[in-house]
């Protein structure tokens, strides 16, 4: 039996930077993943694309498993069960993001 592969739907609070110079300190957006790195890499290219800067992550939440696989066949599990792994300071990872 293989290891399970989850997929997690995360919500970030952000405080962004607009292309016009405005600052929006309560911008909420989801971004999905295998882990909370690869979820802030999908949020920062859905706001690069709409030329918006991430001056800083508020709050995250973890809504729901977007998708679980084990031994290529979707698996139905509780996301109790198998919470993903979050950093206790969560600004820490965009000092790594490109700007």
């Amino acid at each position: 039996m293989k290891d399970i592969a989850i997929c997690y739907n995360f919500k970030f609070s952000l405080t962004i930077k607009k292309r016009k110079g405005k600052d929006y300190k309560s911008h909420t957006i989801v971004g999905v993943g295998f882990s909370y790195w690869n979820a802030l890499w999908d949020v920062h290219y859905k706001l690069k694309n709409r030329k918006t800067e991430i001056l800083k992550i508020n709050s995250l939440i973890v809504l729901r498993i977007a998708l679980a696989v084990q031994d290529e066949k979707s698996v139905a599990i509780n996301l109790a069960d198998h919470l993903p792994v979050i950093p206790d300071d969560l600004n820490i990872e965009l000092h790594r993001i490109p700007k």
